[in-house]
């Protein structure tokens, strides 16, 4: 069942993730498809735009409200006479002056200048047809501006134009449009069929890949665990305990699951520097002379050396070196203090007293609840975060109830579990 469900997640996430893909490329394959086809159908008009190319222009050699313009305002008048979709016609001359403007009634040019910008275009040098597509009063227009040579191909002036776009041609682009844009989605959509089984096999390949390198790391912190525990029997179910307490107080807080992970890491291998401490001071029976506290301090140091140059184990170093900072200053090896102690230290470092005092060793029984609460809470805002060690003793009377007392194979099993879900 479980391998059940976790297929069903892997599929979904990945079927989401490709259809989340397709999507975005049918987007972007529509977008490049509809700007395509309206660029080749301004191409077209302007290829039909042959204004600028009147015969009686030709032979002149500039453009002035002086000029004898007389025939050019009849050629002008005879355009949008013999054409009925053109509705304005308008002559400047090189320097962007009006000469002459012939307009089919009914059409307000002053209106559909405003309207579009008062016509940019002839604000500006051209030095070819530009074609601006343009919806104004419930219909289509085409907002035609190019220069006018002479024949000695000497630019003279301007000539502007809009025309009523045909329907034959705005139904004709929007067919090719649709389906330029219907062709790109439908062999977009059949390449993704064809390579999902393919992309879903690769990823399902890497998915179990990841799957059995965490294993073999989680395997490899199970073992430098039992390695502490070869020395110190209490040690190991102090590992179990302390990590199950430490996750429920990251859960408690919301803590992210990146700082999850790194928290369940280094609450497990907290005391994995204890392997390089003498058997004569570790397990010694009485009171610790100076000297022999001083060495025990380095374990911390220790156990970040043994993880810190391994990626994986690497996120555990701000529990292993710094869970017993003290939140006054006063604690070891660096003496930092309040927001400088990382968090996972500082929730650590709650969770590693409150276990201490519960738990019974060589040298002193196990208090009850009540005891060990009562030493929490006279160390607050010195050894402890105030804030965590309040929501902490509104959750210990449940986790001492439910995880103090329980042997290794339970709790290992409760850890399995929630590794599982924190990493798996």
């Amino acid at each position: 069942m479980p391998q059940y469900r976790m297929r069903k997640k892997i599929l979904t996430g990945f079927f989401l993730r490709t259809a989340l893909v397709v999507v975005l490329v049918s987007v972007l394959a529509s977008v490049f498809f509809y700007y395509f086809e309206l660029y080749n159908f301004k191409q077209a008009m302007a290829l039909n735009f042959r204004i600028n190319a009147w015969e009686i222009l030709k032979h002149r050699h500039f453009l002035s409200t002086d000029s004898d313009i007389h025939d050019i305002q009849i050629y002008m008048n005879s355009r949008i006479n013999i054409d009925k979709r053109v509705q304005m016609l308008a002559l400047y001359d090189k320097k962007h002056k009006l000469l002459y403007e012939t307009v089919r009634p009914g059409f307000h040019a002053d209106d559909f200048r405003e309207l579009q910008g008062k016509s940019p275009w002839i604000s500006r040098d051209i030095h070819e047809t530009k074609v601006k597509m343009l919806n104004c009063c419930k219909a289509t227009f085409l907002w035609f501006a190019a220069p006018v040579k002479n024949i000695s191909d000497v630019k003279i002036g301007y000539v502007e134009a809009v025309k009523k776009a045909d329907e034959r041609d705005m139904a004709d682009f929007r067919r090719r449009r649709f389906m330029a844009i219907a062709a790109a989605d439908f062999l977009i959509i059949i390449f993704a069929m064809v390579l999902f089984p393919l992309f879903l096999r690769a990823y399902e390949q890497l998915r179990e890949n990841e799957k059995m390198l965490l294993a073999s790391n989680l395997y490899a912190a199970k073992s430098l665990g039992d390695a502490i525990a070869l020395r110190d029997s209490d040690t190991s179910l102090h590992n179990f305990r302390v990590t199950l307490y430490a996750i429920s107080l990251g859960e408690e807080i919301g803590l992210p699951k990146e700082k999850m992970q790194s928290l369940i890491k280094g609450a497990f291998l907290h005391d994995i520097g204890k392997i390089g401490i003498t058997d004569r001071i570790l397990f010694k029976q009485g009171r610790l002379t100076r000297e022999e506290f001083e060495i025990i301090k380095t374990h911390v140091e220790l156990g970040a050396a043994i993880v810190e140059k391994d990626p994986w184990f690497r996120d555990a170093l701000d529990v292993i070196r710094h869970h017993h900072e003290k939140y006054s200053g006063n604690g070891y090896p660096d003496g930092i203090k309040r927001d400088d102690i990382p968090l996972n230290a500082r929730i650590f470092a709650i969770i590693d007293v409150f276990d201490a005092l519960t738990s019974q060793r060589p040298y002193k029984e196990a208090y009850n609840l009540e005891k060990a609460s009562t030493i929490l809470r006279k160390e607050a805002g010195t050894h402890f975060d105030e804030d965590l060690l309040k929501i902490f003793l509104q959750i210990a009377p449940g986790l001492y109830r439910d995880i103090a007392h329980l042997d290794r194979d339970v709790l290992e099993r409760l850890l399995r579990e929630k590794v599982g879900y924190y990493f798996l």
